[in-house]
Order: structure tokens, then sequence, then C-alpha cells
């Protein structure tokens, strides 16, 4: 045994025994362990009896015992003021002046990756008690797509992510176009006629265009030709940087190309579309944005020159590595495929690791939050597994999911002598204020055909109820002492209901995209109090797994 992983399960149970009057539960510390050490999640079977030995030792230990051994473990564990996580601190903060923005492109749903990074920003804000900006980045009509819009802000919304402000880029082109005639008239802008080839081949050779030498007044005899009438492709402004430059962002790039397509939102308003780089770099000076936290894929020196051109003060630049999530389709092409190809049934699908998919499938907006304190920031570039996203999900899905008896596989068995009962069977097993369910019982169960394979003479318990044993072809009443040795199973009764549970086989396999992966439908019993379960809840069917409503009688698996 690892003398690593024997200290994290003692941890977590010591920890879930102190939260909870001294009694730990055995689920939950399984939670813990796992989330702790996602890799080892398939040889939990190893582990089992270490975890409830553990967990038995502690319990019996009193309260103050509990305490004292965690304090070893952890001097902190007790100290309330490490309840409150906090993200690692940024650079040249004034609380209560902080403020970011999220940037989310108009071109697709939003995915995990853009979760967790609009998280970060809403968290930080809340940290440092300042604000974040919506910023809906659509300055290219050949990508932004209006069916984007809402959903974009409904994730916002579902994330619990707060922002101040709402900004439409497209909407503020006159803005741009007035920042850029200022840097027109200081001789930091011209518009270049140059074929393609031609600037091109300049930039590489890191010559000087004919363009550049342009008078302002030339240049701006271009540009209002630009905004009437030039063609698309005969015109381009482009940022007066440096051809010499080692960096080839700023040797002069383009700052405005035409492009006539119909915008998503404003038609055929504007025919001139601002870069990317200067239309983010105009929004973070002009928006007074304090910080950019962004991923050093973004890291660009022709930004933080752009706005110190445009006379804005530099905000200040937190970037950190992109990671990967290993098991999840995040890459757009990817995802497009999969739903033009009829694969999944569109971008909800359970199956897409885009957050209205996830959404159905059972994760919480917590876990997201979660993360973000797990992974921190980092320059370095790292992978995450998506099982351990789930253990994440599991961790803030434990303390707070109902717990409802389901049956796969439903086979009936009448136990003679039964007496009429009626079960008392806890929501939860450690949490007494989610409270209780009564099933009135005469005999006649729906037990899992696995469970029913027992030797002769061996007691099976229904759990929360009493125990049965197997005498010849028979089932008989066993008493209602409780075994320990004894296995327990889940039971319903006649008046169960059927429902459907759908699984979602994986959309990738060793990191390929898997054509053939379905939703795998699974027909089950379930106790009548699950037709009380509202649509999009989330309730823990016992030794099976958290399950989200999704329709009548029909849930989604999220996992174990």
């Amino acid at each position: 045994m690892v003398g690593e992983e024997e200290k994290t399960i003692l941890k977590y149970a010591l920890k879930n025994a102190v939260a909870h009057k001294g009694k730990p539960a055995i689920g939950s510390v399984i939670s813990g362990f796992l989330g702790a050490h996602p890799n080892l999640k398939h040889e939990l079977k190893k582990f089992l009896p270490l975890i409830q030995k553990t967990v038995k030792k502690v319990g019996s230990w009193s309260l103050e015992k509990q305490k004292e051994e965690l304090l070893k473990l952890d001097s902190r564990a007790l100290d309330k003021r490490v309840e409150e996580k906090r993200l690692s601190p940024l650079p040249n903060i004034v609380v209560g002046k902080f403020k970011t923005r999220i940037p989310p492109g108009v071109e697709k749903y939003l995915h995990v990756g853009h979760a967790i990074s609009f998280m970060r920003n809403h968290l930080y804000a809340k940290q440092y008690k300042g604000k974040t900006v919506l910023r809906l980045e659509d300055t290219n009509p050949l990508t932004a797509k209006k069916e984007f819009y809402q959903p974009i802000r409904d994730d916002l919304k579902w994330l619990g992510v707060n922002y101040s402000k709402e900004i439409i880029q497209s909407k503020r082109l006159t803005l741009y176009y007035d920042k850029l005639e200022e840097l027109m008239k200081k001789g930091k802008a011209y518009v270049c006629i140059c074929t393609r080839e031609k600037i091109k081949k300049n930039r590489w050779d890191k010559e000087d265009c004919d363009c550049r030498r342009n008078h302002v007044k030339k240049n701006f005899e271009l540009w209002k030709k630009m905004l009437a009438d030039t063609r698309e492709g005969n015109a381009i402004v482009r940022f007066k940087g440096n051809m010499k430059d080692k960096d080839a962002s700023l040797r002069d790039p383009t700052m405005f190309r035409i492009i006539t397509r119909p915008h998503a939102l404003t038609k055929k308003k504007y025919r001139v579309w601002p870069s990317y780089d200067f239309a983010a770099a105009f929004e973070d000076g002009f928006e007074k944005m304090t910080h950019v936290i962004r991923t050093n894929e973004f890291a660009t020196n022709l930004q933080k020159k752009l706005i110190e051109e445009m006379g804005f003060k530099t905000p200040t630049y937190v970037e950190y590595g992109r990671f990967s999530i290993t098991g999840a389709v995040v890459k757009g092409r990817d995802a497009r495929k999969l739903v033009e190809d009829g694969v999944v049934t569109g971008w909800d699908d359970p199956r897409m690791a885009t957050i209205v998919g996830m959404k159905r499938r059972g994760i919480v907006p917590e876990t997201f939050a979660a993360l973000c304190y797990e992974v921190g920031i980092s320059k370095a570039k790292g992978k995450i597994d998506i099982n351990f996203f789930y253990s994440l999900n599991r961790r803030v899905l434990n303390d707070k999911t109902l717990r409802k008896f389901l049956v796969p596989n439903p086979k009936k068995i009448i136990v003679k002598n039964a007496p009429k009962k009626t079960a008392v069977i806890p929501n939860h097993p450690t949490i007494k204020k989610m409270g209780s369910r009564k099933i009135k019982t005469s005999g006649v169960f729906y037990v899992d055909k696995q469970d029913l394979k027992v030797g002769k003479g061996e007691v099976i318990r229904l759990k929360d109820l009493y125990n049965i044993k197997k005498e010849g072809g028979s089932w008989v009443y066993a008493g209602q002492e409780l075994i320990k040795e004894s296995k327990k199973v889940q039971w319903v009764t006649p008046d169960a209901v059927e429902v459907t549970v759908i699984h979602c086989e994986p959309l990738l396999v060793k990191e390929e995209l898997n054509m053939k992966s379905k939703l795998r439908e699974e027909k089950c019993l379930a106790e009548p109090s699950v037709k009380k379960i509202k649509v999009g809840s989330i309730v823990q069917f016992e030794r099976y797994g958290f399950c989200c409503k999704d329709g009548k009688n029909v849930f989604i698996y999220s996992h174990g």
C-alpha cells in the first residue's frame, strides 16, 4: 500500500467525520479519494477494504480525537478561513477597482474550455470585489452566427457567471473608425492597395511597402473609398509598425479589411471590419480593463503596442498555459462534424463537451468553479482527463443529491412469510435534513437478476427493509436483524415505474473521433417517487450512479 494513498483515505475519512458529527460516510470518502487520485478509479476494488477499515476505525473515535488526528494531517483543516477558497493572487491588484472581460466569439456553442476560462474571470472579479464585462466578439461577418448570441448569455446565466455590462462589438464600429482615424492623423496607420502576394513577400523580406509613404491626406482619400465602394480585397488598412522587427506580428499588420457579406446583426450597414487584434486592443483600453486573463496562445505584443498607440492605459496581462481536456471533443471543426454528420443529436447532445450538453448530462456549475481552484494558473500547458472532471462533479453532488432505488435487469420474486411493512428510507445516508420517503411492501419485489445469484442458504438484505434467503426454488423471510456480512440490494415493489436510462458512448476513442458512438438505452424499474423529480434535476440511484432527469421517466447517466 502506497503511503500517500493511505494518508488520503484517512484524511477524507476524518474530514467527513468532523463535518457530520463524528460519523464518516463511506461514499463521501470514496468520492474524496477518487477526486485526489482519479487515475485509480479502475483499481477502486483494491482499496475498498482499506477504505472500509479506515471509516470503521475513524467512526469509533470520539469527535475530539477525530479533530486532533485531522490537525496532524492538516494544521489548518479546522481554520474557518480556509473554507473560503481563493485563486492564486494576481499582480497589481486594487480591491474594488478590478475589471476584466469575458470575450466569447459568436460562432459556436460554448464548451467546457470556455466555461473554465470565463468562470476563472468571474471568480477573480468576485475575489477582488470587481467587475466583469461580457464582450461578444463578432467583428468577422464570415463567422458570426445569429443563433449563438442568446445561447451564450443563457450558458453564462446557468454557470452563475455575472457581468456588469454587455458589449456587442459589431454595434460599435463607429468607435473603431474614430480611433483608426486618430492613428492615421498621427501617421501610425495607412491604406495599402498592394496585392496579397506582394504584401506577403514584403513582410517575409522585411521590406517597406510603397503605400507606407502615403501622405495623411492620401490615406484619408483611400479610406473614404474603402467605406464607400472599393472592391473587397483591393485595399486594407495597416498599422505602421516596424517591418524589420523580429516579431512578425509587428510588421505592419492588417487593422481593417473590406468584407461585403451581410453581418448577422448589422446586415449591410458596414462593409469595413476591424481585425481581431485591433478590436480587442481598443475594447480593453476603452473599457479601462485593469487585467486581461487569457491563455498564452493569445499573448501578443501587437495588442500591447496598439493600446499604447491608442493612448489608453495598458492593463496587466495574466497569461496561462492552455490545457487540453482528454476524452472530450472541444475542437470546433470536430464538434461541427459530429453535428453535421448526425453522429450526435445536436449541440446539446449529452455526449458533447458543450455547456448545454454537459448540463443535460448532470454536470453542475459548481464543478467548473471547483476545477478552477484545482488547476490554478500556470504558464505550462497541461492536460485534464474528463474523468477527473466527473470526479469533481461527484464530489459536489455527493452531499446534496437525493438517493433513490433503481433496478436494472429486474426479476420478480415473492418472499414467503414476509410481513406487510412500510419501509422508511432516508433520502441521504448521512444528512438527516434531506428527509426520507415511505414505501409500502407486501412481499412482492423486483430485484436485479445479478443480485439474486447467491449460494444455498445465503442471506441477502433488501436495503432498509429486512433479510431474505433462498430455500429450494423460493425466497423466504429471514428476519429483521441487520447482518453486517450480508449483501445489501436495491429493490422495488410492483407499483414501480419503468424508466429509461440513457448511457453515453464516448465520442473519442484514443483521442480519435468515434463516428460510431451511440446513445444506448437501458430499461429499468425505479421506485414511484422518481415521478416527482423535475426535469433537469439530478438523483443518485444507489449502487448505480448519478443520473439527470431528461424527460418523463427518462434519465441520462452522468457518472458513477
